[in-house]
């Protein structure tokens, strides 16, 4: 089979679809592959060069360049990266930020203004008219200033400038930019106004103050404005990229028009100084208007904002305005919600756009305040009107959310109405529907656990949601509000009459005695109510009527179970003509505990004379039924289906347990605790109750059934007797190292209800003195030191309920490795034959110890360097190249680096260009289609601008991605391209080509893609494949077709010379420290060649078919192994498969 497939191989140009390797016939054809830099995505792989990254470089580009030396500051960075540098405070001129803007705008692409002024900040440019509107892509980065030190120290200043200027405008074609780490102050317009720029990020600003942050240097429209722009990001999760927003007379922010989509608020202060408390208002804090799907904070930790002191929080207004989410925020509060920065009217606002009240236009829609899974909930306190005021829009949920200490109501339906009251089956129309609050009868402790029972009349036959919220306060409209979020209810429906009942249990509330519990309902299309009226937490449960009818025996087949009315008759005989049923569920109280009252509580809603109403036991078992003066069970005759009562008219203990005489309408209570404690105890059967009279006469009375207005209920007092103390640890738990742990010990029980301290053991050392609370959550940086690394270990809680018992529970806790955080920086250029300073570190949230770094120079040259050192030198020898540096770091746990292994796919008609972890190895990602621009890709390089660059083999052209993956396009197409195969980047900045199918090297403007010339060409050139510059400053290349290595004259080209004969079939090759690596492909192995010697490096097993090869940042080389469809690697000794057979879709790589 290997001399099959060699012979097929020779038949080149007489046959296309059998072109060399049979190409049509394999599967797939992989290119070399490179490594890329994972953080944050950028290109970081041999011949590449790499962009700078918000944090920093993580792997170093550096442009060797013979007349300047290393750090000299000149222009070999600008001119690769677009970088302009701020060098004075002037107005304008040579050095100036208003210059460098000029020159950004006149620059294509994705430039960088940096500052490097001279002297010790704050470094203030005062202006005298407006900076000139960004109209291209720029990245404006104030934190660049060498005396930056974690705020801002470049100001701008627009205090002197006539009419109303904004500080900085990114207009049309802008774009993808970051303006970072400025002081913006004293414009007579906007601080920053993005007008119709998408994707933009504002991030660690102070706009609105001085340059400590501390004091109102406001400007005098809003802070930011952002104008029908999307996808634009106002902060950021990371300490140090939110902004501080405040002191700005009209909003903080401001984000308006209908194609103002998709924006985020993450991380800011917006309205309080620097330090999170002190009061510097905005007009108003927030004001979205119109904009669709707006984020305001977030769950992630860091995400939420500070927005307080302003005249309002946030305001919502707009048809278009659908879609907001506020979360994670603290909105009158500092970020510990101890301090007070409430303003004078509402916390959150959802308002119109125009018009009057009367009339008004622009209502917003479908919103999210809130949530009730973890950082979901945002604090909204010390306003002086309502914590949230729904005045006008539907559909806006308001879930979870801490709400208390506002002047008014804690969430108001309608502009500033006060209380909305319920109305009968939900039909008044308004802000979200108007749709009723729950009507809350009982609030249980039982343990940690909270037994709620209560109604909602509301919309026929439709689900709702209930949240629930504990107070220690009662709120002056007896409504809430919402000091602490205890747990919700989900899914439960009315019935055809509107009606609802909900009993049930909420675990881990953890309400004490004497606190106030209130409510809301949210239906399925997020209407959410105001707060229910308080019930005070006890040790009294309303149960609420579980089955409930009336019997007649007047219509003795006939079934009234879902009746919303039952009735009592006096007509003599033995218990009256028609005699009420009810049963009710006494499970939800709690085991282990001492009835102190039962009473049964019934609304009567009609009454025409008083007589004797009797309490009996019911005997035997009975279903309600499902019908309303209808046929069916239970009636006067039956029980259940197919079963008659033994005595017509129920079955009953003839004991009289209490007895009313009243004429009177509504609620009527019999006192039956000695047979709720039969029950209670199981020492009878609970088949539930009847009311029935024995008087004569015609009277009859007519109560609410459990489908009415105010259904029956039975309310039980309790004692719980003293018992056991049990803690629970929770978890398992699982981390990451630097993660944070949230401990949860709520299954903890106290019968007796007590409330419970708790304090942790984490580090198992006996003493409960790491952590305090029932869920606390302990940051990475504050766990002990004994358990800051990788590893499973135990972990302990100790409840104590305060009268001298305790309890404790351990729990298992796993803490996963996180690789180390790498960064490599240096200068951008390099002098040749001068010593080069790569600076070195490494971030690792585990205790783990760097104890070595590899150090891939790009140039060919790999160090390995043991220890931990902050810095290592390199002397480069060949000018114009771009060389990217590479690095990994070994460590107890294992070896690291932040690149990526990309791999392409050659197969007809495929595009697909593969990423690879390249510290694990596990399959990541394709790069985005180019829809049929390219097929079958063969090789790909990286060039000065940090883009990689791909040969389409049967599409004859070469495209280009940006590093993250994306796709920018045909960088060169035509000009002679007929099979390209090998690409390389040259000392003059050019791209050439091993043009397979004309046997020649062409040459390409690196900047332009446009046809120079034919390099070279020559008998000696049979399939030139892969490529590389030599240390000699010439050209290699593999010529597949007669297995020679040859090269080119790097200056003049021309005509090749052989240097090694006698391969098989040759792919790529590459240089690494002098000698030259090649695989070899049909031979199954790698051959090094010393200048003199040609010796085999590397043949084993596990390589079938060496195709492709490069060297990684841990100085290993790697091979793709074309036959068996796999990635291995070799370090001189040893090897292993890194990338395995087919992973992520990998076919036949060369």
């Amino acid at each position: 089979m290997q001399l099959e497939r060699v012979h097929a191989r020779r038949r080149r140009r007489t046959d296309p679809l059998r072109e060399r390797r049979a190409r049509a016939g394999r599967s797939s054809r992989a290119v070399l592959f490179e490594l890329l830099e994972k953080r944050p995505l950028l290109t970081a792989g041999p011949l590449s060069a790499v962009l700078p990254s918000l944090g920093g470089l993580v792997d170093a580009a550096v442009s060797i360049d013979s007349s300047e030396p290393a750090g000299s500051g000149g222009d070999g960075l600008q001119d690769i990266l677009g970088t302009f540098t701020v060098t004075n405070t002037n107005d304008s001129g040579a050095g100036s930020l208003r210059q460098a803007i000029t020159d950004a705008n006149a620059s294509p692409g994705l430039d960088t203004i940096t500052f490097s002024i001279g002297g010790s900040g704050p470094h203030t440019i005062t202006l005298s008219s407006s900076l000139p509107s960004i109209t291209d892509p720029v990245i404006i980065d104030g934190e660049s200033e060498p005396d930056f030190a974690g705020t801002p120290v470049v100001v701008l200043d627009g205090n002197f400038i006539s009419g109303s200027p904004d500080g900085l405008r990114l207009a049309a074609g802008s774009d993808g930019g970051t303006i970072r780490g400025l002081v913006i102050q004293r414009f007579g317009g906007d601080g920053i106004e993005i007008d119709g720029a998408d994707g933009n990020t504002i991030t660690g600003n102070y706009i609105g103050t001085d340059v400590t942050g501390m004091i109102d240097q406001g400007n005098d429209q809003d802070g930011i404005n952002i104008e029908n722009a999307s996808g634009n990001i106002v902060g950021g999760t990371n300490p140090g990229e939110g902004n501080v927003i405040s002191g700005n007379g009209d909003e903080g922010i401001e984000i308006d028009g209908s194609t103002a989509s998709g924006n985020q608020v993450l991380g800011n202060l917006i309205g309080v100084a620097a330090n999170g408390t002190t009061r510097i208002g905005n007009g108003e804090g927030m004001w979205i208007e119109d904009a669709p799907g707006t984020i305001v904070g977030g769950a992630a930790v860091g995400a939420g904002n500070v927005i307080g002191a302003n005249n309002s929080g946030i305001i919502i207004s707009g048809t278009n305005a659908t879609g907001t989410v506020v979360q994670g925020n603290h909105i009158g509060t500092d970020v510990s919600g101890a301090a007070d920065v409430g303003g004078a009217f509402y916390g959150i606002l959802f308002h119109f756009t125009d018009s009057t009240p009367l009339f008004p236009i622009g209502i917003p829609s479908n919103s999210t305040i809130g949530g009730v899974n973890a950082g979901e909930a945002n604090t909204i306190a010390n306003w002086g009107a309502d914590g949230v005021n729904v005045g006008y829009g539907d559909r806006h949920a308001v879930l979870g959310n801490v709400i208390r200490d506002n002047g008014d109501l804690g969430i108001d339906l309608t502009f500033d109405d006060g209380v909305t009251i319920n109305d009968v089956d939900d039909v008044d129309t308004g802000a979200n529907d108007l749709q009723n609050h729950p009507v809350l009868l009982s609030a249980g402790i039982v343990g940690s656990s909270l037994v709620v029972t209560g109604t909602l009349d509301s919309t026929p036959s439709t689900a709702f949601d209930f949240d629930f919220f504990a107070n220690t306060t009662a709120d002056a409209s007896g409504r809430g509000e919402a000091e602490r979020y205890i747990g919700s209810f989900y899914g439960i429906s009315t019935d055809t009459n509107g009606n609802l009942i909900f009993s049930d249990t909420l675990g881990g509330a953890n309400v004490a005695a004497g606190e106030f519990v209130t409510a809301t309902a949210t239906d399925q299309n997020g209407n959410t109510s105001e707060f229910a009226v308080n019930v005070t937490a006890g040790s009294t449960i309303a149960l609420i009527a579980e089955a409930d009818t009336f019997l007649d025996a007047g219509a003795t087949g006939t079934n009234y179970g879902v009746s919303t009315s039952l009735v009592v008759d006096r007509s003599g005989g033995d218990l009256g003509n028609q005699r009420v049923l009810l049963r009710f569920d006494e499970s939800l109280i709690p085991g282990g505990t001492t009835i102190l009252s039962a009473d049964l509580k019934l609304n009567a809603t009609q009454n025409n004379g008083a007589f004797d109403l009797n309490v009996y036991e019911v005997t035997r078992a009975w279903d309600e039924g499902s019908a309303d003066g209808a046929a069916g069970e239970a009636n006067w005759n039956k029980r259940v289906v197919g079963t008659n009562w033994t005595t017509s008219g129920g079955d009953v203990d003839g004991t009289v347990l209490a007895t009313l005489n009243t004429g009177a309408t509504g609620i009527h209570t019999w006192d039956v605790i000695s047979l709720f404690q039969s029950w209670h105890a199981d020492a009878k059967a609970n088949n539930g109750l009847m009311i029935a009279s024995p008087n004569t006469g015609t009277t009859t009375i007519v109560y609410d059934s459990r489908e009415g207005s105010i259904p029956p209920v039975l309310e039980v007092s309790y004692l719980v007797v003293n018992s056991v103390l049990i803690a629970d640890a929770g978890g398992d738990y699982n981390i990451v190292e630097g993660g944070t742990l949230a401990l949860d010990a709520s299954a903890s029980d106290d019968p007796e209800g007590d409330p419970l301290t708790y304090t942790w053991d984490l580090d198992d050392d006996g003493s409960f003195d790491d952590a305090t609370g029932v869920k606390p959550s302990v940051a990475w940086e504050d766990l002990p030191s004994a358990i800051a690394d990788d590893g499973t270990y135990t972990i302990r809680v100790r409840a104590d309920d305060g009268n001298g018992n305790t309890d404790d529970a351990s729990a298992t806790l796993t803490i996963t490795n996180v690789a180390p955080v790498l960064a490599a920086t240096g200068s951008a250029t390099a002098g040749v034959g001068q010593s080069y300073t790569l600076n070195l570190s490494a971030d690792d949230p585990g205790n783990d110890t760097i104890s070595g770094w590899t150090i891939n120079w790009g140039d060919g040259a790999i160090d390995t360097i043991a220890g931990n050192p902050s810095s290592a030198t390199h002397t480069y020898t060949q000018i114009g190249f771009t060389r990217n540096i590479t690095v990994s770091a070994v460590d107890e746990d294992g070896t690291w680096t932040e690149s990526d292994l990309i791999v392409g796919h050659y197969v007809s008609g495929s595009d697909d260009v593969y990423r690879f972890d390249g510290t694990t190895g596990d399959f990541e990602s394709i790069f985005e289609s180019t829809s049929g621009a390219m097929s079958r890709p063969y090789t790909l390089v990286f060039g000065p601008d940090g883009n990689v660059y791909v040969t389409g083999y049967s599409s004859n052209n070469i495209v280009r991605f940006d590093a993250a993956g994306n796709y920018l396009g045909v960088f060169s197409s035509g000009s002679g391209l007929n099979g390209p195969d090998g690409l390389a980047f040259g000392p003059d900045g050019n791209l050439y080509v091993a043009n397979y199918s004309s046997d020649s090297i062409l040459r390409f403007d690196g900047t332009t893609g446009a046809f120079i010339d034919n390099f070279g060409s020559g008998s000696a050139l049979n399939g030139p494949a892969g490529m590389d510059w030599g240390p000699d400053g010439d050209l290699y290349v593999s010529s597949w077709d007669n297995g020679r290595i040859v090269k080119f004259d790097g200056n003049s080209g021309g005509a090749p010379t052989t240097v090694i004969s006698g391969l098989s079939f040759p792919e790529q090759i590459a240089f690494h420290d002098g000698d030259l690596y090649i695989a070899n492909g049909a031979a199954n192995d790698i051959k090094k060649w010393d200048g003199v010697l040609l010796t085999t490096y590397f043949s084993d097993a596990t390589l079938d078919g060496a195709t492709g090869l490069t060297f990684g940042p841990d100085g290993w080389l790697y091979v793709s192994s074309y036959d068996d469809d796999r990635i291995v690697r070799f370090d001189g000794t040893t090897d292993n498969v890194f990338v395995d057979v087919g992973s992520g879709g990998l076919d036949r790589p060369e």
